[in-house]
């Protein structure tokens, strides 16, 4: 989440997901810690868990190529985005 603070609006921050480059373009972090997940994993609600179990929870989202998009309507057309892990 700080790296996501510290570089919005520009230039913002980018991860791939399978072999796309995904950008979070608004999220915040959640007090739920996941230990026993490794970090990058998507959780069945959309959540990324981190490096130290916390989860960030991703509002809007954007595929390269594709228009921003809420995290529910992406839900919708990628279901298998959940159980996957960013890179």
């Amino acid at each position: 989440y700080n790296s996501f603070r510290g570089l919005y609006p520009w230039p913002g921050i980018w991860t791939k997901w399978k072999t796309t480059n995904l950008k979070i373009l608004a999220c915040h972090p959640l007090v739920e810690v996941l230990p026993e997940i490794s970090a990058g994993s998507i959780t069945p609600e959309g959540n990324v868990v981190c490096k130290n179990g916390t989860m960030l929870r991703i509002t809007e989202l954007q595929l390269a190529g594709k228009n921003p998009t809420t995290l529910a309507s992406f839900l919708n057309g990628y279901k298998d985005f959940p159980g996957s892990q960013l890179g």
